[in-house]
């Protein structure tokens, strides 16, 4: 069993990662771990724990909880995000993601993986 702590852990080593492929690649801006909103926070670690519960290895599964997950705060698809409108163009099915966007979904599984059967 993985510790609250331990998820919690974990839910900041994605975003750090995930942070450098939407800076590096993408050309996108995202918060350090430390400024985000205790919502975005608590999103984040409820994917990570679904993840290694479900054991998720396809990106496309981890996308759609994502998108369901912001849905249900309130979120939406808009061109552009904006945390005031609650709108972000990421809420789209995986397939229409650009490969950058994709990537990111790679690498948070990638990291959960090893996780898996603890």
């Amino acid at each position: 069993m993985i510790s609250q702590k331990f998820l919690y852990l974990l839910a900041e080593a994605c975003h750090e990662a995930t942070k450098v492929i939407s800076e590096q690649i993408l050309s996108e801006e995202k918060k350090e771990w430390k400024l985000i909103d205790s919502a975005t926070k608590a999103r984040l670690i409820n994917a990570v724990r679904r993840a290694i519960d479900d054991k998720v290895t396809d990106p496309a599964i981890a996308h759609a909880n994502w998108v369901t997950d912001m849905e249900k705060d309130g979120w939406q698809f808009g061109d552009e995000f904006s945390e005031e409108n609650k709108t972000h163009p990421c809420m789209v099915p995986y397939g229409e993601l650009e490969v950058g966007q994709q990537t990111k979904d790679h690498i948070f599984l990638s990291i959960l993986k090893p996780f898996y059967y603890l």
